[in-house]
């Protein structure tokens, strides 16, 4: 286990913006707001999205897409520094209106609706991958 005090900064209430791309929307917050790193959780729904999962026998992500409207229950997720502008790696769980979940890594979403705090920290965090899984972890 790592571990690593951050300082809080900012917090940020988030209003996504109906048919915007979810990772744009929470890069584009953190960057008017000046934030290199972050921790976010939201709700909301989708228009469309994609999932990855990772398969832990092959190190690898396959993605899947679904075009169809869907609730977002709960994403949670950090925004680091990457290549001098923030980037964002978000998880979330997705739901049908049958009640099926879908849960992953959000690799692209349109939103419909939704909102999300956003927690600014002081440090700045990166990612990198983690040797024995090839999983990208924060730096710590």
């Amino acid at each position: 286990m790592h571990a690593q005090e951050v300082t809080p900064e900012r917090t940020l209430l988030v209003e996504l913006e109906y048919d915007e791309s979810l990772s744009s929307e929470l890069a584009a917050v953190a960057e008017s707001a000046d934030l290199e790193s972050a921790w976010i959780l939201g709700t909301g729904a989708v228009r469309k999205a994609e999932l990855a999962v990772y398969d832990q026998d092959e190190f690898s992500a396959e993605s899947v897409a679904f075009d169809e409207p869907l609730e977002l229950p709960v994403f949670t997720g950090t925004i680091t520094t990457a290549d001098e502008s923030p980037a964002s790696q978000v998880q979330g769980v997705l739901a049908r209106p049958s009640g099926q979940a879908l849960a992953g890594r959000i690799e692209s979403a349109t939103v419909f609706g939704g909102t999300a705090i956003v927690w600014g920290v002081a440090e700045s965090l990166s990612r990198d991958p983690d040797p024995a899984t090839g999983v990208d972890r924060l730096s710590l």
